[in-house]
């Protein structure tokens, strides 16, 4: 190879020497941030979606009923983990037994809700939860009293149950800064026909409000069935709703009109969201 006795010509040599080098690493770094992530080690699959921390409660059931504030289960068969009815590994298996008991439910923390959160849950009804005049809850989004202000508890501002084997969808709400039992604007909403031994996917979107400023919105298996949106759906409590799942069935507690002796119902996938979370957060992955 001929030496280049030309100054200019070594110049020239070595900026593009320089340039090829600085491309190369721009390209490199490139490469390096649109790299997919993959999934967590904790997931499911390695197909799962990844989970960030927009997701802050997650409930598989897998490895047992898992950590929660209140635990309404006070017999054996409350509460149990299925590995016959599922999702994926296990569910949760809630039992109530009239004459025994009018609740089988585990809530969170009532003063851990974010203003605005999403909620994504499977919840599978057996043939044999037979048609009742009788309403129950199995999703209350209930609300933490202002005990301070003279306030004791009260019905759910927001309930998802069954009644006359139709899904309900209730909504207390009142804006006055203390209020009693009975004192709110009530509104039930029909979803449709209750869907037996079949798994249902739920995703639920909130901005808690007790003024014009609320949203909720819920899908039924990716469809969307409810939309309210500006109006409030709370009351005017200090702390935000907050959720409970299993059973509950009032009527069972006094003079009941009730026709059943025995409900049955599973969960599965629980996942409880921040603002941040949206639908694909939450949602059911599989």
């Amino acid at each position: 190879m001929k030496k280049l006795r030309n100054p200019q010509s070594q110049i020239l040599l070595v900026i593009t020497l320089i340039s090829a080098f600085l491309f190369m690493g721009c390209q490199k770094d490139s490469l390096e941030q649109t790299t997919t992530p993959t999934a967590p080690e904790n997931s499911s699959s390695a197909a799962a979606p990844v989970r960030d921390s927009s997701v802050i409660n997650y409930y598989n059931f897998d490895n047992g009923l898992g950590n929660w504030f209140e635990k309404s289960t006070y017999y054996p068969y409350s509460a149990t983990l299925s590995d016959v009815v599922k999702k994926s590994g296990k569910s949760v298996r809630f039992e109530l037994r009239k004459g025994e008991d009018k609740r089988t439910e585990l809530a969170v923390d009532p003063k851990t809700t974010p203003s605005e959160s999403w909620y994504g849950f499977s919840i599978y009804i057996p043939a044999s939860f037979s048609y009742d005049v009788s309403p129950e809850s199995l999703v209350q989004f209930h609300s933490l009293p202002d005990f301070s202000q003279g306030e004791d508890w009260r019905s759910p501002p927001v309930m998802l149950g069954v009644m006359k084997d139709r899904m309900i969808l209730d909504i207390r709400t009142n804006a006055n800064k203390v209020n009693k039992q009975d004192d709110f604007t009530f509104e039930r909403q029909d979803l449709g026909a209750v869907a037996k031994d079949v798994w249902v996917d739920y995703v639920i979107h909130a901005k808690w409000a007790y003024d014009n400023t609320g949203v909720l919105e819920i899908w039924q298996n990716k469809k969307l069935v409810y939309n309210r949106q500006q109006k409030a759906n709370r009351y005017n409590d200090v702390a935000f709703p907050y959720i409970k799942l299993g059973i509950y069935k009032w009527d069972w507690a006094g003079v009941s009109k009730s026709t059943t002796t025995n409900r049955v119902v599973y969960f599965d996938e629980v996942r409880i969201g921040n603002k941040f979370a949206g639908f694909e957060g939450v949602k059911t992955s599989f």
